[in-house]
């Protein structure tokens, strides 16, 4: 069976990703939620700094040539959040922010390369952008996209 959730779950966990902020001590973590939490509520501009991890896409399998072992990679998108780009915050001083982000974010891996006993990262891909939408309002906020690659060894 899949551990899915607690790789899901595990990821939600860090605490230790954080940023360079005007409002929040560097140590305070980013608050996160999953999709079950944002069914359940409307997320407001105020709600940033945020993450939000969403489900993984389609799963790809890879079957080994030999024997009964198996590997799933989930793709995971971690969705950072920093604040609408049309609040005045300069790009440069934003982009500075993200960068900051995503090395905590990358520190934040090396600390929990395996999930799970039975997966590991494998990568990560960092998109940092001017342009994520928010919610239904689809307005524009700085952010960070990361994508992570999750090998998951099956029974």
């Amino acid at each position: 069976m899949s551990q899915i959730r607690q790789i899901y779950g595990a990821i939600e966990g860090w605490d230790t990703i954080t940023y360079d902020s005007d409002v929040f001590d560097s140590d305070t973590p980013i608050p996160c939620r999953d999709l079950d939490e944002l069914r359940e509520t409307t997320l407001k501009s105020n709600d940033a700094p945020i993450r939000i991890l969403t489900l993984p896409a389609s799963p790809t399998f890879e079957f080994a040539t030999m024997g009964t072992g198996a590997t799933a990679t989930w793709y995971i998108r971690d969705l950072f959040y920093l604040k609408p780009a049309a609040q005045g915050e300069g790009l440069r001083k934003a982009y500075e922010k993200l960068v900051n982000y995503a090395g905590s974010y990358m520190e934040a891996i090396r600390a929990n390369r395996m999930p799970t006993t039975k997966s590991e990262i494998e990568s990560a891909e960092f998109d940092l952008r001017s342009d994520m939408l928010w919610g239904d309002e689809n307005v524009p906020y700085f952010g960070v996209e990361v994508t992570l690659a999750v090998i998951e060894r099956l029974q």
